[in-house]
């Protein structure tokens, strides 16, 4: 049995989120995951990087939903500014508009 699974990322131009992500796919036995969620700088943009890694890894089902581009505790994120180059060719998997924090909460109340 498998246990769902949310992450949260900051996934671009570093690879290692992209990893991250590919190795929670490709531990379907142990886990599901049900969404990604992305924060720091063009967190939008992030989640069309992810959004676009799960699609061509054959997961669009696995929704994913863009978070803030600033830190709640008043600081900036810093972004290397490249991350666009980071976006696969292809589909995107199922790119919500539904915020992050606000699918983060969803996600607890489902698993209550």
């Amino acid at each position: 049995m498998s246990r769902p699974v949310l992450l949260d990322t900051d996934i671009g131009s570093d690879v290692d989120d992209a990893i991250a992500l590919l190795l929670l796919l490709g531990m379907a036995d142990e886990l599901d995951p049900l969404a990604v969620t992305t924060v720091s700088g063009d967190a939008a943009l992030r989640a069309q990087v992810a959004s676009r890694l799960l699609a061509a890894a054959g997961r669009e089902e696995v929704e994913v939903c863009a978070g803030a581009s600033v830190s709640v505790a008043g600081g900036s994120f810093v972004a290397f500014g490249h991350e666009s180059q980071c976006v696969l060719d292809g589909p995107d998997a199922c790119l919500l508009e539904e915020s992050a924090p606000e699918r983060i909460v969803r996600a607890a109340r489902e698993w209550e």
